[in-house]
């Protein structure tokens, strides 16, 4: 991240005077709280009927 910051002020100098972005803060007040679920890619091949690669 911290390179293409600087490749792109390198080429686009005018960029440095802008005012520098915050955090994106999006509409979230519709998101659960469990919405950041754990998944194994391994466990959906299996799912799947792929090979069991444990």
């Amino acid at each position: 991240m911290a390179y293409r910051r600087r490749f792109l002020l390198e080429k686009y100098p005018h960029l440095a005077d802008e005012e520098a972005p915050g955090p994106f803060l999006g509409d979230d007040a519709d998101v659960p709280d469990d919405a950041d679920e754990e998944i194994s890619v391994l466990g959906e091949i299996v799912e799947a009927g792929g090979p069991d690669l444990h």
